[in-house]
């Protein structure tokens, strides 16, 4: 069974990074309630922690599971099916088109990771996210490795 893979190293290290920022935010919070400021440094560091914990905190939790995840596979697939991390089999004769997406901003300005869709039939999908684990060369070989996959193994 052949699978994508990521670094579990790459994954505790974004984790830091991103505890890192919540702790900044934490520091400025604190400052907000127990420091003499005037109004503009009230907002300034205000606006700063919540955005620090707006775009950071999200990241954090799916980075620190990721960190801590059993396996570090982001998918698997053998020659009749590909096998999700959620439970769910997809077989490759129901796949039409294999594409990856990289959305830049999702709903309420948080960044969102790139993913592989799975268009299947019927215009349902089934979307393979990447938790920002994976380097753009990396994405591009691996959906190159799944179409060629796809192409040998969809008609069987």
């Amino acid at each position: 069974m052949e699978s994508i893979t990521y670094s579990r190293k790459t994954a505790v290290y974004k984790s830091f990074v991103c505890f890192v920022f919540i702790l900044v935010a934490f520091i400025l919070l604190y400052e907000v309630l127990t420091a003499d400021l005037n109004f503009f440094q009230y907002a300034y560091y205000g606006s700063a922690s919540l955005l620090c914990f707006w775009f950071f905190g999200p990241a954090w939790f799916s980075l620190a599971w990721i960190a801590v995840a059993n396996e570090p596979i982001l998918v698997r697939w053998d020659k009749s099916q590909i096998l999700l991390n959620n439970g769910k089999s997809v077989p490759w004769s129901i796949i039409t088109r294999i594409e990856l997406k990289r959305p830049f901003l999702r709903k309420w300005a948080q960044h969102s990771p790139p993913f592989y869709r799975l268009h299947l039939h019927h215009n349902k999908f089934e979307d393979i996210s990447t938790f920002h684990m994976l380097s753009s060369k990396e994405l591009t070989t691996y959906l190159g490795m799944l179409r060629q996959h796809w192409h040998l193994y969809k008609s069987k």
